[in-house]
């Protein structure tokens, strides 16, 4: 058996495929190129399994990209929420700390309309 080495331009993909009978060299390395398949009647199976197995490595590997993408995004969209909520806190806490009466009042109206709402909303299950 003898084992013949493709390798394909602008993959890290390289494989070795035993075809019996064959007598082959380095001389005898071939390069595929993307979208041209060079083979001959005896290995062209191989060639077909090897070009199906590259085509799904490769859209793993695309899928894989687009996963991370998306990942490295929802990231920067949590930090960038994060840090908007501290800012707001940040500010609520100045305000009250300026301004306690006022922050007290406005509580206790928040406080009075919830609870309100709360008293009609369980009247009405009645």
């Amino acid at each position: 058996m003898a084992a013949v080495r493709r390798t394909y331009e602008g993959s890290s993909v390289s494989s070795t495929v035993f075809i019996q009978g064959a007598a082959m060299d380095n001389s005898d390395q071939e390069t595929l190129t993307q979208g041209s398949a060079q083979s001959n009647p005896t290995d062209e199976g191989a060639t077909t399994a090897e070009l199906a197995k590259r085509a799904a490595r490769q859209a793993m590997d695309s899928g894989k990209g687009y996963a991370q993408n998306a990942i490295n995004e929802a990231g920067k969209r949590l930090t960038a929420a994060k840090e908007q909520v501290s800012r707001a806190a940040d500010q609520g806490t100045h305000y009250v700390s300026e301004q306690p009466a006022r922050a007290i009042a406005i509580a206790a109206a928040g406080g009075a309309i919830l609870g309100a709402l709360l008293v009609t909303a369980m009247r009405g299950r009645r």
